[in-house]
């Protein structure tokens, strides 16, 4: 994947205590006004009461389609049948950065796989063993019908997504339990380690929301590691293989759609706009984004700029988030003549007063990567399912075409082995080469 864990693609930073400082009626004290809520511009003030017609379109549009920060903002579900209900408590809050990170002291670096050397798997079980109580809840709790981490949308980047950390932290106890498992030939405690932790990858991609949804892909790229080994195990047998393969096809089944992601990142967008409309651009915008501007000064300016083009600029956003969205119905490869066209439209308006700077400088620009991201960690399910069937002997399930480079799943079969090899010549980094044990069923010769 491109990168591990926070490696998220750059989009706006929304500082949280820009939603949390009143605003004024020019027209009362302000020391009376009460402070505004962290939900206040996720109500969408200013683009539900705008007097731009083309706009106000737009906006009644995404209302009818249920896709703003408020509606967005799901009520609640009952605690028992939520799978994210159980995991909310396992750790303190306040140590969930510190026990991720230790967790990430002990898991193997990617590039040497989900290799643990005595070293390392006795660190991995004194960790396991010391939140065994967590890593157990977990699992009788993976039986819920149902997993909603209640993300508010309308709280905008203020939203509070520590369950992402919480997440992590108890697939990586799978995967030191599977470790484990796998070093004593169990291979079916290994197996069952994966499973729970795509579910958990699956829980976090069902999200409208890429930050979830990427971590979700990287979980992914960690789970596929530990496939990997169990694979590699010379204790591997048909039966396994075929389990795998339903595994993998089961959980492909279930893949939520790309284009819920970005319904989300276009409500945080929106949220964005709400700041600049009142003044706020630079709360908008990292150090680099700034320098990218041309750096304070004009970052300043730039913001005046902002709010009295704030309409033109969101409906240019709307529009192309639109576009974006409906083009998710085509493979990422499909796509790429968009973003390419998105591209050159924003470099011809880019010194003219039609450049949407908000739109153009923010939210944006990587947001091809984020496309990139979902269509890679899709290929390598797929390309895992289709390796794993033939493995086992059965019909490969219907994924032909990589979706992130266009070009075929190439199957090869050197003696006892099948590989699997997909990749675009024009970008090395994004070849996938598997590695599966034939093991099916040997056919009789046939008779002369």
């Amino acid at each position: 994947m491109e990168g591990r864990r926070w490696s998220r693609y750059p989009r706006i930073l929304l500082a949280v205590s820009a939603v949390l400082i009143g605003c004024s009626n020019p027209q009362e004290d302000s020391s009376s006004k009460a402070p505004l809520g962290p939900d206040f511009y996720g109500k969408l003030p200013g683009l539900s009461a705008t007097p731009d017609p083309e706009l106000r379109e737009e906006y009644t549009r995404i209302v009818e389609e249920g896709g703003t920060p408020e509606q967005l903002t799901l009520p609640p579900i009952p605690d028992e049948e939520n799978l994210a209900a159980a995991l909310r408590d396992l750790f303190p809050a306040d140590k969930l950065e510190e026990i991720l990170l230790e967790t990430e002291r002990i898991i193997p670096p990617v590039k040497l796989g989900f290799n643990y050397d005595p070293v390392r798997l006795h660190r991995a079980m004194v960790f396991w063993k010391q939140y065994q109580q967590a890593w157990q809840k977990a699992r009788e709790a993976m039986s819920r019908p149902r997993c909603q981490f209640g993300i508010r949308f309308i709280d905008g980047d203020g939203a509070d997504l520590s369950f992402i950390k919480t997440v992590w932290i108890v697939a990586r106890l799978e995967m030191f339990y599977a470790a484990d498992q796998l070093a004593k030939k169990q291979i079916s405690e290994g197996i069952a380690s994966l499973e729970m932790v795509l579910q958990l990858a699956h829980c976090l991609g069902a999200e409208k929301h890429f930050e979830p949804r990427g971590q979700a892909a990287f979980l992914r790229s960690e789970a596929l590691l530990l496939l990997e080994a169990i694979v590699r195990r010379p204790e591997i047998e048909r039966g396994h293989l075929e389990k795998l393969a339903d595994l993998l096809e089961t959980h492909l089944a279930q893949w939520p759609p790309d284009a819920a992601a970005w319904i989300g990142e276009r409500a945080l967008g929106m949220y964005a706009y709400e700041l600049v409309r009142d003044g706020r651009l630079l709360n908008l915008a990292s150090p680099e984004e700034i320098e990218a501007m041309g750096g304070q000064s004009i970052a300043a300016e730039l913001a005046e700029v902002a709010k009295r083009t704030v309409n033109l600029d969101e409906l240019y956003y709307l529009r192309t988030m639109r576009r974006i969205i409906d083009s998710c119905s085509e493979p990422y490869c499909k796509r790429a003549a968009l973003f390419e066209e998105i591209r050159l439209d924003l470099h011809q308006k880019r010194n003219t007063s039609e450049f949407p700077l908000v739109a153009g400088y923010l939210l944006l620009p990587s947001i091809e990567n984020g496309h990139r991201i979902q269509a890679k960690d899709r290929a390598l399910c797929e390309a895992w399912a289709v390796a794993l069937s033939l493995g086992a002997g059965r019909k490969a399930p219907p994924y032909q075409v990589n979706p992130l480079t266009g070009q075929p799943y190439k199957i090869f079969r050197p003696e006892g082995r099948i590989e699997l090899v997909t990749g675009d010549p024009a970008r090395p980094q994004d070849e996938l080469r598997i590695l599966v044990p034939d093991l099916a069923p040997k056919q009789p010769p046939k008779a002369p």
